[in-house]
């Protein structure tokens, strides 16, 4: 009997050698897009070198690879290789048992008892550096540097138990370098099958950014054993993480400080990027703003807010997620297939590399009315769209263990910010996203930053 043809997505094949990596390095998120409205929500493009690979964007693709058949669908992919040379075997990079593990371990640090317990801390830091901002000497802030900084310095007290001060500049200076090493790797078949080792300009950058980082966990993690040897032990994260290191159960210490890295750079960069888009847009929306303030008016009164309050800062919190709509901080991820499937009506054969991309879907016009149009209202009472039309921490098994934590802080420090602040972008600056680990702003975000009372 004949063999069935297998029935593959339709895509680009590109030039004979490079496929089509000239275009996906000049402009990623562009070429996608345009693949996808030209071939469909499922395309085969030819990557390089005869690899080819999928990208998937539908709620139903995400549905079968993100839940119904998860387990198929691995992180063994080339891209979670270059991010473990500074993230190691952590949550965001491991697989099987050993992440089903760690996941076990650390999941009671995000359990919505301890998330309510941050609440103080994290609007403690968000009116001290309100506070800072008073001694400023210009109006105009980077309002991405202001976010990583306070995002970062609330990351080492509520999962650390630890001041990140002192690391602030190291940390922004190594993932900086280490980003930008990553874009050029991802954009090179070649070097991005080689990152492990640093042969290139970028793999070496990408290396030495990831000692300086690792030099900055190992401090961390000295401070909190000296902490652990004179005082009774906390709850934080990392403190329970050490004391495992002993039990039956035990952990690594290398295990230990890729976790730690993990939460280091994944826990503060995801949540500055997403406040750094959300400020940017309601100051670009008059309207919006007029209702936010409002809104914190009428809730706060005037006091600091507490975890209390956000479930009636409706407005609030519809702004935030209309912008990760826009701007998902995780814009695409990878994924490997292990074994034959069928997604969407398509075969994906074992052993094949997966993209799939919220920021498309996001903007999709099938499931968004305006998609391109900043529009919270859409997220204001209990919504229409698909639940995977809208994946801006992933889902299923993988989801991000974060989530709650993040949108409490992110939800805390935007009611902080604009019950004291009105931030406008400049009338002169174009703000473009730039695909990096994170959907961040090119150059930055500079901001006018004017006092309200």
């Amino acid at each position: 009997m004949p063999v069935a043809q297998r029935l593959m997505p339709p895509g680009p094949r590109g030039s004979l050698m490079y496929g089509v990596t000239a275009e996906l390095r000049r402009d990623p998120l562009r070429s996608l897009e345009q693949m996808v409205q030209r071939y469909g929500p499922a395309v085969r493009f030819h990557y390089a070198l005869g690899q080819w690979a999928y990208l998937f964007t539908s709620p139903e693709h995400y549905r079968r690879i993100l839940v119904q058949n998860h387990q198929n669908y691995t992180k063994q992919h080339p891209a979670y290789a270059v991010l473990a040379v500074a993230l190691g075997n952590g949550l965001v990079t491991s697989d099987g048992d050993e992440w089903l593990r760690n996941r076990r371990r650390i999941q009671p640090a995000f359990h919505s008892t301890a998330v309510r317990g941050f609440g103080s801390a994290i609007v403690r830091h968000a009116w001290q550096m309100l506070e800072r901002w008073e001694r400023a000497d210009s109006d105009v802030l980077d309002i991405e540097r202001e976010m990583m900084r306070l995002t970062l310095g609330i990351v080492g007290e509520t999962l650390f138990g630890v001041s990140l001060e002192e690391h602030t500049r190291e940390v922004g200076e190594s993932f900086s370098s280490f980003n930008t090493a990553l874009a050029a790797i991802t954009a090179s078949p070649l070097s991005l099958l080689s990152a492990r080792y640093p042969l290139t300009r970028p793999s070496r950058q990408l290396h030495t950014a990831a000692r300086r980082l690792r030099a900055v966990v190992d401090a961390i993690i000295a401070a909190k054993g000296e902490q652990l040897e004179q005082a009774s032990v906390p709850d934080d994260l990392l403190s329970v993480l050490l004391s495992q290191i002993h039990t039956g159960d035990r952990m690594s210490i290398p295990q230990v400080r890729d976790e730690v890295m993990t939460f280091l750079l994944a826990g503060h960069e995801t949540s500055a990027t997403a406040l750094t888009w959300t400020l940017c847009l309601i100051g670009q929306h008059t309207e919006a703003a007029r209702r936010i303030n409002e809104e914190i008016e009428i809730v706060l009164g005037g006091r600091a807010p507490s975890v209390d309050d956000i479930p009636r800062l409706v407005n609030v919190r519809a702004a935030a997620l209309e912008a990760m709509r826009l701007f998902p901080p995780i814009y695409a991820f990878e994924r490997h297939a292990v074994a034959d499937d069928v997604v969407g009506g398509y075969d994906v054969p074992a052993g094949a590399s997966i993209t799939l991309c919220p920021y498309i879907t996001h903007r999709a016009p099938e499931f968004w009315e305006a998609p391109e149009r900043f529009l919270p209202e859409r997220f204001c009472g209990d919504g229409s769209h698909d639940r995977f039309a809208y994946i801006p921490f992933s889902a299923g098994p993988r989801g991000c263990i974060g989530e709650s934590f993040a949108m409490t802080e992110i939800l805390l420090i935007l009611a902080t910010v604009l019950q004291r602040y009105q931030l406008r972008c400049r009338s002169n600056v174009i703000v473009q996203p730039v695909p990096l680990i994170t959907l961040r702003p090119a150059g930055g975000m500079p901001m006018v930053v004017t006092r309200l009372h």
